[in-house]
């Protein structure tokens, strides 16, 4: 097959990837009733993984993506204008994301608020996968990715116990305990336990900087075809290394594992490369409009549906002395004298999904595009 000349190109399959991501996350954050979801749209809960323990990850290797168009409008050259500009974005999106821990924890229990979150971990992946990216060649980079891989593998085999996996015996939530307060964690298992962790995030850095690297060779090819070979097999081989690597360190979301980075990042590269081959190669470019739409303001509709939700959860419906039930589960009641309780929770999710695409409609027809 010829060669197909790019230059520097940029991919309707990354909105594609983008859209879908969004889209997903708010699926599965979202449904009618936690106690009836279908197993594909719950977080594995320990050990292994689901489509949902996907979601994450991908976000990341979005903002690795964007990280390229972005830094490549200062010629990737680290100036004191453009390191300034990084670390007010950083403090920015996690400042929004503490908020929206305030905004909930204010309607929960406000001395409890939750420090870290998704906002949050975005923020410290993505200050820390520019740094490394303005201040280290693409070689540098796979040899700091690799070791931060392998030293992460070892240090969370040091500070656990005997089963420094497990749940129980695992040393990360020690140290957030130390730094962030029982108080201001997410709580696993009825214990306190932080998913996105100070020390976790560090290999989530992983999941950014592959988002860049895929991104930075695809806009620089001039022979597409070869290159999709390559990143194809690149991401074989990494779902592949993930279930080696798994053996000693097994795939865990929570943990933010080692061999977790290496699956997810395989197969985030196989579905991106999928998308061009149909999106940008077979010209299906109508499939990418509805989630070109999704994918033009995603943080803003993240942020935008979770405070959706924790209002919804905050007004009470009902008389307020036998009985008062959150508007949330209202909702999701309403939808019980027609559906199964796992479809009715997910119709709701569903409905979650299409509200704000048809509220992201409206923002792509007025061509506002709120940035973060």
């Amino acid at each position: 097959m010829p060669s197909l000349n790019v230059g520097k190109n940029r991919f309707l399959a990354l909105d594609v990837f983008r859209g879908t991501t969004i889209a997903l996350m708010i699926l599965v954050n979202t449904p009618g009733s936690w106690q009836h979801v279908y197993a594909p749209l719950l977080h594995a809960s320990w050990h292994g993984w689901t489509l949902t323990d996907l979601v994450f990850p991908f976000f990341l290797f979005i903002v690795g993506s964007a990280s390229y168009f972005a830094l490549s409008k200062s010629d990737f050259s680290p100036t004191p204008e453009l390191l300034q500009k990084i670390v007010k974005r950083s403090a920015l999106l996690f400042l929004i994301g503490l908020g929206l821990n305030i905004y909930n924890y204010f309607l929960l229990e406000l001395d409890a608020i939750r420090i870290m979150g998704v906002l949050q971990r975005i923020a410290l992946c993505y200050l820390i996968a520019c740094v490394i990216i303005l201040f280290s060649s693409p070689k540098q980079m796979y040899l700091i990715s690799a070791a931060v891989l392998l030293g992460y593998w070892l240090l969370v085999w040091l500070i656990g116990n005997d089963d420094p996996f497990s749940f129980a015996g695992n040393g990360l939530a020690v140290i957030d305990k130390a730094l962030l307060g029982s108080r201001h964690m997410w709580s696993l298992q009825g214990s306190p336990f932080e998913p996105e962790g100070l020390l976790s995030t560090i290999p989530a850095t992983i999941n950014v900087l592959v988002g860049y690297e895929v991104t930075r060779r695809l806009s620089s090819t001039q022979h597409l075809l070869n290159e999709l070979r390559k990143i194809i097999m690149v991401g074989g081989l990494m779902i592949i290394v993930s279930y080696i690597f798994s053996l000693g360190f097994p795939i865990n979301k929570n943990l933010w594992s080692s061999s977790y980075v290496l699956l997810t990042s395989g197969i985030a590269l196989l579905i991106l490369v999928s998308f061009i081959w149909l999106v940008d190669i077979q010209k299906q470019a109508w499939l990418s409009y509805p989630w070109q739409i999704y994918g033009s303001n995603s943080l803003f509709i993240y942020c935008l549906s979770w405070l959706m939700a924790t209002t919804f959860w905050a007004i009470p419906i009902g008389d307020g002395v036998t009985s008062i039930t959150p508007l949330y589960t209202y909702l999701y009641q309403s939808l019980l004298p027609l559906f199964k309780a796992e479809m009715a929770s997910f119709v709701f999710a569903l409905a979650h999904v299409l509200f704000f695409w048809l509220f992201s409609y409206a923002l792509f027809k007025q061509r506002i595009f709120i940035k973060i």
